[in-house]
Parts: structure tokens; sequence; C-alpha cells
């Protein structure tokens, strides 16, 4: 027991005769044995006289208010702060190691924690830091800090707060803003957080703040008044969060270095700093809402580092402009993670923190992005940790986990709200990422609950398309329009940026959006969207294009043709023979087409979607080709795999250009009819969008052919791998790419008769004048010999069509069997099996024709939306009507086609040149 102890009465005791009462307080505070029940006022008083005193001793003596020198502080007074961090090791260590911590007396390990704060708090000049920073930061002290809060940290969580004294929210704070003081004992351009002498404190603190917060923000204290005791310990661990945030910027400058790394490493495998990121990013979402009144700012943050403040510093004109324009709002998505978190007291909470109350007074998006990025979510499920021994328990010996499925999900929806309320390149690349993390965090935390990968990730699609999805694609899209489109004259690395932001977007979406749990129909209101396709296009564009660069095996390309066969299958479905497969509201959109096919963007992205298929497909055949290089070494199940992935690649590329040949097929109709109905109408702006669109539809149709006969002859050139003996007899619907080929091949005909009698007249026409007539003859014999071309094609699918006895309907039946996970080697299979049948269906000399009348059918029709060169595969820019907008791009002679580059332009020469030609003639 704490021995009593009676003050002094005289308030002016001299110097010398204080000095020696403290130093024998403390004395015998270190000789005591356990901690008293009941609180002792006079022991109490003493020690917080104690602390002021010590502390006007160091103003007064060792430099004054502007900077204390620890040479200059008196020599007995350090030994006096020596004492007491002694004493205070000690009484943490009576206090820990007590058989219920919540029971007893806290005043006097409350009151010596608080002197070594106000000590570590002063304002040290130069090398004093690190001396006053050693003193306090002692081995003792270090051991007992550990275990106090350890100690306390386990009680909080078991006790309701109702049965928690609430001198323990104090004591908590005291403890908590002593290492967070010791963490800012450093140079300006270091927090701390990687001295290997401080390490030893962050887990315990971090545990011990998310205790507290749980146990005073939680449910069970919602009818507990916040007191100041409450509240201290509240803005306190919040502070925590804040230190971790801060200690990962620091971190991510130092990560080459091994130590940092291995430091980086058991920071996130640790639950409890998962959950304090959680909580900071919902707290620092729920400042942003509030400061933008819950809505979307009207103009973009100019960088990174732009502030809500700052912002606001704009002209009188323009904070008028935004006060008029109509802002979207963005949903308090922070509430319900926050509520996950199981501390609803948070919600609305303002900080009031010792030490960090400017980061809530003006928080940055950028910081929570970077914070998560720095301590990925991965580690705390044993991923991308340099060493096994980082991987963390997800229950940490309690009943509930920290983490869960649900938690992960809010926070990915959280980090979604921070892009729509801070819209800045960066911030929407690293929570775009973060976001990524998240959805295979849930995948983890699933995995034991569900069994099977398969199943374990139909159960992750199904609640992120139903959690953050329509968020994606209702208010991310247009979002991500903005930033590209305000990015258009920004330098090449403001450009990369923007490049690396839409990819991200495209690799989440492509997670979700091929999978079931999508309703089509959703997908069908983005395409009516403008600024959501040019959005859609950017991000298959982007994240096509970051493969351009990357060593084979091109496996990762497999989501982007899932998202682009997606969104082609969606519409073909709406538009074709199956407007019921998708909903009611497709059946509108069908009867609606024609203002559907009109929209210059929505051309712009299937165009490039076919585009992203056809390299992806054709970085496929050079994995097939490489795969046969190593088979040739040696045998592995890696190759096998690799090599079915790739087949199902190439499927997927023939799935997509058949549909978006439908899709071709049914625009050309449609324009053709538009634009009858509306020639008495003198719509001059409609009959202008119909004559660029109707031949744009009908270029991307012969594209779509010439890619299904360039891809059909390169498999004849690779060896493909055996099928698995109990898939051999197997009959798989390999017939859908025929049907769709030959009602592509047929739909050209009457395009060609009415090319054929244009032609006829116009020799006619040359005859009568005796002008022209070798040319125009000579046109019309390459027209014949295309239709000659066109008719034996199409003899040659009806015969295979009728030998192989397919269905009108197995294309798009058979589409949604290849809209699963990457890891399903039975689709992977079954695409193998979809090859080796084609390849023995179709003979290298059809599949030859058909490329050659792909080829030949592009050059009818002369396009100024997009790359007239079939097979093109570039990715430049945003979208494809940017890439072929200059005057650069365009065919000097007949001022139509439109190229991306000059290589294209000359590979495409040969079949464009009799269309040029005449459309030269015919402009003169």
């Amino acid at each position: 027991m704490f021995p009593p102890f009676r003050p002094p009465n005289a308030p002016n005791v001299p110097r010398a005769t204080r000095l020696r009462r403290y130093t024998a307080l403390l004395a015998e505070l270190r000789a005591a044995t356990s901690i008293a029940e009941d609180d002792d006022a006079a022991v109490q008083k003493e020690l917080e006289d104690m602390k002021f005193w010590i502390a006007n001793e160091f103003v007064w003596t060792a430099g004054g208010i502007g900077g204390l020198t620890y040479d200059d502080s008196p020599r007995d007074v350090q030994q006096l702060v020596v004492d007491c961090v002694e004493t205070t090791s000690h009484v943490l260590r009576l206090w820990a190691n007590r058989l219920c911590v919540l029971q007893g007396s806290s005043a006097a390990a409350k009151e010596l924690t608080s002197v070594l704060l106000l000590y570590v708090g002063m304002t040290w000049q130069g090398p004093s830091i690190s001396e006053a920073r050693q003193q306090v930061a002692s081995p003792g002290f270090l051991i007992a800090y550990t275990s106090t809060c350890d100690a306390l940290a386990a009680a909080l969580d078991k006790a309701s707060a109702a049965d928690v004294p609430q001198h323990l929210g104090e004591f908590t704070a005291m403890l908590l803003w002593t290492w967070g003081g010791l963490l800012k004992m450093y140079e300006e351009s270091s927090s701390g957080f990687s001295d290997p002498v401080l390490q030893p404190m962050l887990l315990p603190s971090a545990r011990l703040a998310g205790a507290a917060l749980r146990c005073w923000a939680g449910p069970a204290a919602a009818g507990l008044e916040r007191t100041v005791p409450l509240s201290k310990a509240i803005h306190a661990a919040t502070d925590v969060s804040v230190m971790l945030v801060k200690g990962a910027q620091e971190i991510s400058a130092h990560l080459r270095e091994t130590r940092i790394k291995s430091l980086r490493d058991s920071v996130a495998a640790s639950h409890e700093v998962q959950w304090l990121l959680c909580c900071y990013a919902a707290l620092a979402a729920q400042a942003l809402h509030r400061q933008l009144r819950g809505r979307q700012p009207a103009s973009l943050p100019a960088t990174n580092t732009t502030t809500i403040q700052q912002q606001r510093q704009q002209s009188g004109q323009q904070q008028q402009q935004q006060q008029q324009q109509e802002r979207a709002k963005v949903a308090p998505m922070h509430k319900r993670l926050l509520e996950g978190l199981q501390v609803p007291g948070l919600i609305g909470w303002e900080s009031e923190g010792m030490l960090n109350r400017e980061v809530w007074n003006e928080p940055e998006a950028f910081s929570v992005a970077s914070a998560c990025a720095v301590f990925s979510n991965l580690h705390a499920y044993g991923m991308g940790s340099s060493s096994s021994s980082s991987r963390s328990s997800s229950r940490d010996g309690r009943e509930l986990p920290l983490l869960t499925a649900t938690v992960h999900l809010r926070r990915a929806a959280v980090l979604l709200e921070l892009c729509l309320l801070f819209p800045e390149r960066h911030v929407l690349c690293m929570c775009l990422q973060d976001i990524t993390r998240e959805v295979q965090c849930m995948f983890f935390c699933l995995r034991e609950e569900v069994g099977g990968v398969a199943a374990t990730w139909d159960r992750v699609q199904a609640a992120v398309a139903s959690g953050i999805l329509p968020t994606l694609l209702q208010q991310l899209l247009p979002v991500l329009a903005r930033v590209l489109q305000a990015d258009s004259e920004e330098p090449v690395a403001v450009s990369d940026a923007c490049s690396r932001a839409a990819a991200e977007v495209g690799m989440l979406l492509a997670n979700v959006v091929p999978g079931p749990h999508c309703p089509l129909q959703q997908l069908l209101n983005v395409l009516q969207q403008p600024s959501s396709v040019s959005a859609l296009e950017a991000c298959i564009r982007c994240w096509t294009q970051l493969h351009t660069t990357l060593p084979q095996p091109h496996i990762e390309l497999l989501h982007i043709q899932q998202l682009t066969t997606a969104l082609a299958g969606t519409l073909a479905a709406a538009v074709t023979t199956q407007p019921t497969a998708v909903g009611a509201g497709a059946a509108a959109i069908a009867e609606d087409a024609a203002w559907l096919f009109a929209s210059q963007d929505v051309f712009a992205l299937f165009a490039t979607g076919l585009k992203a298929g056809v390299f992806a497909a054709g970085k496929a055949i050079e994995d097939l080709r490489g795969t046969a290089g190593d088979a040739s070494q040696s045998t592995s199940s890696r190759s096998s795999s690799s090599s079915s992935i790739a087949c199902r690649r190439i499927v997927l590329l023939l799935l997509q250009a058949t549909m978006t040949a439908d899709i071709a097929m049914a625009a050309s109709s449609s324009l053709a009819s538009s634009s009858s109905n509306r020639s008495s109408s003198n719509s001059n702006s409609s009959s202008s969008s119909s004559r660029d669109l109707r031949p744009a539809w009908q270029l991307l149709l012969a594209h779509s052919l010439h890619a299904v006969g360039s891809i059909l002859l390169a498999v004849h050139a690779v060896d493909l791998p055996p099928v698995e003996p109990q898939l051999q007899d197997q009959q798989h619907g390999y017939q859908a790419v025929l049907q769709g080929v030959a009602a592509a091949v047929a739909w050209a005909r009457p395009q060609l008769n009415a090319l054929q009698q244009q032609a006829a007249a116009a020799v006619a026409a040359a005859a009568t004048t005796g002008t022209g007539l070798q040319r125009s003859e000579q046109k019309q014999d390459r027209l014949l010999a295309l239709l000659q071309q066109q008719e034996s094609l199409s003899d040659s699918f009806a015969q295979l069509l009728t030998a192989a006895a397919s269905s009108s309907s197995e294309l798009k039946v058979y589409a949604a069997e290849f809209r699963a996970p990457l890891a399903d080697v039975a689709q992977d299979q079954a695409a193998l099996q979809w090859l080796l049948s084609l390849k023995g269906a179709v003979p290298a000399e059809l599949a030859q024709q058909l490329t050659n009348f792909g080829a030949a059918l592009s050059g009818r029709f002369p396009a100024r939306l997009c790359c007239n060169a079939p097979g093109c595969s570039s990715m430049a820019r945003f979208s494809e009507l940017e890439a072929v907008g200059g005057k650069a791009c365009m065919c000097s002679g007949c001022k139509t086609a439109r190229y991306c580059c000059r290589a294209c332009q000359e590979s495409h020469w040969k079949a464009h040149k009799a269309a040029c030609r005449a459309l030269a003639a015919a402009r003169q």
C-alpha cells in the first residue's frame, strides 16, 4: 500500500524543501507493493503540484518559453525526472498486474504519467530533443507501458461501458498522449514512427485506442453522458489513428530499407491497426462530407494537396457560380462503416484532440488512401508479407473478429465516398487500388465460412454488386469522365496518373460486371449516359494500354475481355433477339434503339472493346506459342493452366466479335430506318449524325469478321494442348460462332448489292458521257469479285451450320458460361474444347478467306469515328474519337477515312483505295 502522506502546509515552500519532499514521495511510491483501492487525494494533489513545479523550473531556468535546452536545465530537477520515470514504471507494473484493472485507484498512475506527458511536450530545442526523449523512453518504462496498455485494452474489450470507472478514461488518454508526445519529439521530417526504441509501444497503443473507442463510443455507451474523461479518451484514441496515418507517410519514403519494410509488414498485419485505419477513413469522410454539405465539389481539386479551405478561398464570382451549379449528392457511407465497426458514438463526432485537431478541421482524402496503401490490409491475412511470422489471427482472442467481410465492404464504400467528395486523380487511383484489396479481403474473411473458392467468390461478387456497384456506375463514372476531360491538356506525368485511375476503375468493374449478380439493366442505363460511356471506354483503353509493356503471359487480360464481352452481350441481348432476357426496361431500349445507336460515344465504346479483345487474343496466341516452346523442354501444370486460360481468352474474343457484329447489324438497320423517317423533317443534325454513324457501324461489322477470321487462322498455326479425358466427349456450343459469322456475312449481301447498283449506274453514266468509263468498270469488277467472295463464304458457313445443326439461340445462352472467375479450370477446359472443335470445323483456307473478306469489306465503308484499319489494337488517348480526331489522322484523298497512325493507313490502303478514289471524284 502507498504510505500516508501530508503535504507541507506553507504555500511558499523553499525550493530545497520541496525538492526533498518530492524525491522522498517518489521513493515511497517505488517502495509500494500494491495499488490502493481508493484514491489518495493528498498523494494525487502533491503529484499534481510536482508536475507544475517541474514545468516552472524548466521554463524559467532552461531557456524560457521560447525553447528549452537540456544542458541549461537544473541538474537536480533532471534527476527528479529520472526518479519520476522509474516511479511511473513501477506503479504502472503494479497496476497492470492486478487481477482486475477496472477496480481500484488509478490516480497515482495517471498523475505520474501526466508528469511524463508534460515533460515530453515541452519545447525542447536541437539535441535536447533526443536527450529528453531518451530520458523518458527507458527500457523499464517501455515494458511497463506496453503491459499496462495490454491489460487495460483486454479489460475494456470485455466490459460494458457502464461498468468501467470514468477515471480510467482520463488515464487512457494520458497513456496514449504520452506515446504520441514521444513520437513528436523528432525533427520535422520524421515522426519517430520508425524509431526502433519506440516500436514496442506501437501495437499496444493501437490495441488500447481500439478498445477505448469500442467501449466509450460503442452501442453500450449510447445512454452514458459524454463526460470530460470519456471525451478525452475518445479524442486520444482518434489521435492514435492520426499518428498511424502520419507514420504511413514516413514509412512510404523509406520502404527500400529492409528494416522499414519489416516494420510495415508487422504493423499492417495487426487487425487492431486495420480497424483503426477503418475508423480514420470513416471520420475523414465524415469531416469532408460535413464541410461539403454532402455534395460533390463543383470544381475539381487542382492537386492532391488542395484543401477544402483553399477551395473556399476562390474569387467571389467563382463561388457564386459554384453555388448556382447543381451538385450531386453523396451518400454518407461513413455512417454504415462506423456502425459496422461497433462505434456508432463517432457518428457526428467532432475532434477536440490534444495533438491532431487540425487534421479533422482540414481532412485530406489523399492521406487516407496513402495509409491504406502502405498498410495494405492483405498483410492482415498473411498476403504480401515478407515472412509468414507477420500472419495475424483474425480474432486475437476475442469472441468476434474485428475485421469481417461486411467491414471490408463498407470501407470500400467509404473509399468510394472519398473519391466522390475529393475527385483528384491521385486520390482516385490509390482509393480504387485500396477498394480492390478490400474485395480480396472479403474473400479471405468468407473462405472458411463458405468453403470452396468458386462459391466464396460468388458470395463476394454478390455483396459487391449490391453494395458498391450502383455507386460505381451511377456516380463514379461521371466523376471519372470529368477528371479525364480536365486532364486533356495536362503534362504527361499527370496524364499517367489519370490513366492509372481509369485502369483501376476498369479492374474493379471487371470483378463484378461479368458475373451473374450484376443486373444487366444497370449496364443498359449506363449506356444511356454519355459521360459514363466515355468513362467506361477510357477504363478499357487505359487498362489495356498498361499491358503493352508487361511480360508474358498476359493472364490478367482475361478480366478486360470479360468486361468488354459482358457489355457487348448486354446490348446485343437488348436490341436483337432477346430483349426480355435483360429485364422489362430492355424492351423500351430496343424500341428506341435509334437514339442509342446514334450516340458516337456508344459506338466508340464498342469499337474500343473490339480492339481490346483483338489485342488480348493476339497476346493469347503469343502465350500459346510460348507455352508450346516451354512444353518441348519440360511439362508443367503451370504451362497447361496458362494454355487453358489463353484458349479462354481467344474464345471470349470470338464471342465478343460475333456479338459486336450483331450490334452493328442492328445499329445500321436502325439508323437507315430513322434516316428515312426523318428525311421529310429537314433535320440536318440528325442526317449528318446518321451519315457518320451508319458507315461506322458497318465498318465495325467488317472489323468483327476480320477479327474472327484472323484469330481462327492463327489458331491453325499453334499447337493446342490436349483436353482432359473426361471432357473429350462433351459437346459444346461452338456453333454459336459459326452462326454469328454466317449471319454477318449474309447481312453484307444487300449492302454490297446497293454498292453494286451504284457502280452499275456510274458505268452507264460514264458510257453516256465517255469519261471515266475504264475506272468505273474496274470499280464494278472489284465489287462483283467481293460479291462472289461473300456468296462463297455464305455457302461455306451455311454448310457448316447444317452439319453442326446449331440453334438460333445458342450464342447468347453460351456466352454466359464464360462469365466466371479466373480460377474456374472447368471453363478453361471448355474453351479449349471449343477451339479444337472450331479448328476442326473451319479449315485454314476458309479462315483466310474470311479474313480477306473482312479486310476488303472494311475498305467499302470509310468512317470518321474510328481507325479504319482492321486488326488495329492501338489504345492511345482516352477515346477512339480523340485518337482519330486530328487533321493528321484523316485520309487526304477522300477526307473521310480516319487512322490512328500512318502504319494503319498504309496497311489499309489496298482495301481503301477504290472507295477513296470514288469519294474524291464525287466530291469534285
